[in-house]
């Protein structure tokens, strides 16, 4: 009989250590970095992927039943997801997330707590470790049971993220001052790190008259002070792009935005390298030399 009972208390305790918590990621750049963090001890499950925008997501009989089984939350804030995400919250009625305010976590900017507004904050490195230590904070409180895991995996990431940075930024100064066209301010984050300069905005407008009418207010802009790239993400109407590029002789870059949105940009470490180098390789000779880092900082 004791044994029988040390079997199945051995059972029950094993089944603890393999319980994994569910986190619901909106975008790829937050379940990458979750998956730094949490490794092995999550579920990680992502609203989008690179080739969709995030603040376009249908809220779908699948998307309510995902969230249903969230233990944690993961989105930008600022209004971006939230007007399909606090639906699809509440349809899912999952108690945890409605009523535990840790157990949802909205990324506003380079502090979590701040509601200063930075659109896609995790276009700038700088940004991601403050975002890291609270979703450190917030899994040890959630699950308590793997803290000590989690603590020793944000420190390890720490370290490795501060030196990347070191190295990105080394290898990007040949960039700074490159003139770009960006569609919008989803690139601010990215723009300021680097040091570009936005040539032109497309800004897509809601009329056909009104786009035809800013895009040809461009290509008068870029005809006095050209711009050496127009950069777009996987998820952006590429017909503005193409018709710009053709009337004004400017390369396109395509840059990876979030994770899988370029060849090379299967987590956050690559997607940095992937950026750079793309912007290396592609601008003129006369702005930026050839040069190249290796996708992913090894250690």
């Amino acid at each position: 009989m004791r044994i029988s009972i040390f079997i199945l208390l051995s059972f029950f305790f094993a089944k603890i250590a393999e319980a994994r918590i569910t986190i619901y990621a909106c975008e790829p750049e937050w379940a990458s970095l979750a998956r730094e963090i949490a490794g092995n001890k999550a579920q990680i499950l992502i609203a989008t992927v690179a080739q969709e925008n995030p603040v376009n997501v249908r809220v779908t009989n699948g998307v309510v039943s995902v969230i249903r089984t969230a233990d944690l939350v993961f989105c930008t804030g600022g209004g971006l997801e939230q007007k399909w995400l606090k639906r699809a919250i509440e349809e899912s009625n999952n108690v945890v997330v409605r009523s535990n305010p840790e157990a949802l976590l909205l990324v506003y900017g380079d502090k979590v707590s701040d509601r200063k507004v930075l659109p896609r904050p995790h276009l700038n490195p700088h940004n991601i470790l403050p975002i890291a230590q609270e979703l450190t904070r917030r899994l040890k409180l959630l699950d308590a049971i793997n803290a000590n895991f989690y603590q020793k995996s944000y420190e390890k990431f720490s370290t490795k993220w501060e030196n990347s940075i070191e190295l990105w930024e080394k290898a990007a100064s040949p960039i700074k001052g490159m003139r770009v066209v960006v569609s919008d301010d989803s690139w601010a984050e990215l723009v300021k790190w680097l040091g570009l300069e936005i040539a032109a905005k497309i800004d897509t407008q809601k009329s056909y008259v009104a786009n035809n009418q800013r895009l040809n207010e461009i290509v008068a802009e870029l005809k006095n002070n050209p711009a050496q790239a127009i950069i777009f993400a996987n998820y952006e109407d590429k017909k503005p792009i193409l018709w710009l590029s053709e009337k004004t002789k400017t390369r396109i870059i395509l840059l990876p935005f979030t994770i899988g949105g370029a060849a090379n940009s299967a987590d956050l470490f690559s997607l940095f390298s992937t950026t750079i180098n793309s912007l290396l390789v592609d601008c003129s000779k006369s702005v930026c030399p050839k040069l190249k880092i290796e996708p992913e900082i090894k250690r």
